[in-house]
C-alpha cells in the first residue's frame, strides 16, 4: 500500500495565497500592455467567426487556445483591457492551486510564488505561457490522484500542446512519462483497460494534429529569423551556448538580459559575463536536479530531452527569450509535484525526502525568487511599454479621423489597436487592423520608406496623416523624404520604457 504524506491546509495557507493575489491584481492594474500582448488581441479582433480564427493562425507560429479563449472573451467587450482580465483569471488560478492543492512545503509556496515567472512572466504578461503552466499543474494533480483516468491525461496534455510550441513540446515528453509509467512501471493504464488507453491516446493524438496543423507554416509566411545550421562553423557552440540558457536561465533569470535589464537599465551585466556566470551555475543546476531526482531517472530524462528539443528548436527555428525557457522550469515544477504526491517504482511505500534534495529545492526555489524581486522592482521604476503613452498623446493632439501611417509595422499595430483603428505599415504597403505575418513585408529597409510614404500620403490625400516612427530615422532618409516634395514635422519622441521602448511622431504632409 502506497505511503503518501498528507496534504494539509489551514488558514496559513490563505495567508499565503491573499498577498500574492493583491500584489497579483495591483501589478496587472499598473501593467503596460506592449505589442506581443496586443498582437494576439488584434488577431482575435479581426476574426468575425471560428473559421477566420483558425484561418488566421495560420501565419502566427502559435496553437490557438489562447486565441480561442480571448475569441470567446471579445464577445463580452472589444476594450484592450479585457485581455488583461481575461488572463488574471488564468494568473489566479496559477496561484490558487499552488497555495491551496500543491504538496510544497509553506517556504517553498513562498518561493515558488515569489519566483520570476509566477510574479510577473507567467501572470502579469498577458501572453499563452500562463495558460501552459496552469495545464501543466493541473496535470501534475490528475497524475497524481487520479492516473487511471487516460482519457482525462490525454485531454489536459492535448490542451497543453495548443498553448504554444514549448508547451507542445512539454506535452509530448510528459505523455512519454506517462504512458511508459502506466504501461510499464506501474501497470496502471492496464487496469484502466484497452479501450479506455486508447481512447486516451486517440484524444492526445488528436488535439496534438490540432496544434501541428495550425502552427504548419504556410508557403507565403513571413521569413522568421533563422540561424542556420548546415555549414556554420559556429553553429556548434551556438547550439551549446543555447543549451546553456535553457538549462540555467529558468533557475537563475536574473542571469539572463531580462528581467535584469528592468531593474537596471542598460544592463550592468555584459553578454560574456553571463555566460561565464551561466557556466559556474550549469554544474550546481544539474547536481542539484539529480540530488531532487535520482530516485526518478526518467524524470532526468524527460528533462534533458525537453531542455534538448527546447535548444534546438530555438537554435534553427526561432531566437528564444526567457519566456520560451520557462518550459524548463515549469517541467520541473510539474515533475516535482508527482514526485512529491507518487511512489517511485517498484517501491511499495515512499521513503522519506532526503535532506539534500529538500535543500537543493530550496536552492533552486530561492535562485527564481531573486529574478522576481527584480522584476517587481522594474515594474515600478519605469513603464513596460511606451504604447500607452503613445495613445495619449494621440488622443489629446490629433484629429479623431487622423490616419496612422508607420514602421517597423510591430511597433505601429499596438497604437492602433489601443485606438481601435486601422493603419498603413509601410513594411508591406498595406492597410491592416494587425500585422499578418505574410511575406509581403520581407526585405523592408529604411531606404524605402520615402517612396512608400509619398504613396501614402497619394492614398489618404483628403485625410491628416502621422508617421509613427518605431525606430529613428536618419539624415540620408529624412533627405530622400524631402526630395519627394514631404515635409515631415516632428511632434515628439517618446522613451523611457522596458519593452516597445520608443516612439516619435511626425506630421507629415506633401508640400
Amino acid at each position: 500500500m502506497r505511503n503518501l504524506p498528507t496534504i494539509r491546509r489551514d488558514r496559513t495557507d490563505q495567508l499565503i495565497a491573499i498577498p500574492f493575489l493583491v500584489l497579483l491584481a495591483v501589478n496587472t492594474w499598473h501593467h503596460a500592455l506592449w505589442s506581443d500582448e496586443l498582437h494576439a488581441w488584434g488577431l482575435v479582433m479581426a476574426s468575425r467567426n471560428l473559421m477566420e480564427l483558425f484561418q488566421n493562425l495560420h501565419y502566427e507560429g502559435h496553437p490557438g487556445l489562447w486565441h480561442l479563449f480571448l475569441w470567446f472573451t471579445g464577445l463580452l467587450s472589444r476594450n484592450a483591457t479585457t485581455i488583461q482580465i481575461a488572463h488574471l483569471i488564468i494568473a489566479a488560478c496559477l496561484i490558487l492551486i499552488v497555495a491551496y492543492q500543491s504538496p510544497y512545503t509553506r517556504v517553498e509556496k513562498v518561493l515558488l510564488l515569489s519566483n520570476y515567472f509566477l510574479v510577473f512572466e507567467y501572470t502579469v504578461l498577458a501572453r499563452n505561457y500562463g495558460l501552459a503552466m496552469l495545464l501543466a499543474l493541473i496535470y501534475a494533480k490528475v497524475r497524481a490522484s487520479m492516473p487511471e483516468r487516460p482519457i482525462l491525461v490525454g485531454f489536459l496534455l492535448g490542451a497543453m500542446a495548443n498553448t504554444n510550441v514549448y508547451g507542445c513540446v512539454l506535452a509530448v515528453f510528459l505523455a512519454l512519462e506517462y504512458l511508459w509509467t502506466g504501461l510499464i512501471a506501474a501497470g496502471w493504464l492496464a487496469r484502466a483497460g484497452g479501450l479506455g488507453t486508447l481512447s486516451g491516446a486517440g484524444t492526445f493524438s488528436a488535439l496534438l494534429l490540432l496544434c501541428m496543423v495550425t502552427v504548419w507554416p504556410q508557403p507565403d509566411i513571413s521569413n522568421h529569423p533563422q540561424q542556420p545550421m548546415a555549414g556554420d562553423p559556429g553553429a556548434l557552440t551556438r547550439f551549446g551556448l543555447q543549451l546553456l540558457r535553457t538549462i540555467v536561465a529558468p533557475f537563475f533569470p536574473v542571469d539572463f538580459s531580462f528581467p535584469i535589464s528592468f531593474a537596471f537599465p542598460g544592463n550592468i551585466y555584459s553578454a560574456g559575463l553571463r555566460v561565464w556566470v551561466s557556466l559556474t551555475l550549469l554544474p550546481l543546476v544539474c547536481v542539484a536536479l539529480w540530488t531532487i531526482f535520482r530516485d526518478r531517472p526518467r524524470f532526468l530524462l524527460v528533462l534533458a530531452g525537453t531542455a534538448l528539443v527546447a535548444a534546438g528548436f530555438a537554435f534553427a527555428v526561432y531566437p528564444s527569450a526567457i519566456r520560451h525557457m520557462g518550459v524548463v522550469f515549469v517541467l520541473f515544477v510539474t515533475l516535482l509535484w508527482i514526485d512529491r504526491t507518487t511512489v517511485p517504482e517498484p517501491r511499495s511505500e515512499r521513503l522519506p525526502e532526503r535532506p539534500a534534495a529538500r535543500a537543493a529545492v530550496l536552492g533552486l526555489l530561492v535562485l527564481g525568487a531573486l529574478g522576481g524581486g527584480l522584476a517587481l522592482v522594474g515594474q515600478w521604476m519605469r513603464p513596460f511599454s511606451i504604447d500607452g503613452a503613445v495613445v495619449a498623446w494621440l488622443e489629446e493632439h490629433a484629429p479623431p479621423d487622423v490616419v496612422l501611417v508607420g514602421f517597423p509595422d510591430m511597433r505601429t499595430e499596438p497604437i492602433a489597436i489601443l485606438m481601435h483603428k486601422r493603419f498603413y505599415a509601410l513594411d508591406c504597403r498595406c492597410e491592416d487592423s494587425y500585422v499578418r505575418f505574410l511575406d509581403r513585408r520581407d526585405g523592408f529597409t529604411a531606404a524605402m520608406i520615402p517612396e512608400r510614404l509619398e504613396e501614402a500620403l497619394r492614398l489618404y490625400r483628403s485625410k491628416p496623416l502621422v508617421l509613427l516612427a518605431g525606430a529613428p530615422l536618419d539624415d540620408t532618409v529624412r533627405a530622400a523624404v524631402r526630395a519627394r516634395g514631404i515635409v515631415l514635422t516632428e511632434r515628439v519622441h517618446l522613451e523611457g520604457a522596458e519593452r516597445d521602448k520608443e516612439m516619435t511622431i511626425f506630421d507629415v504632409m506633401l508640400r
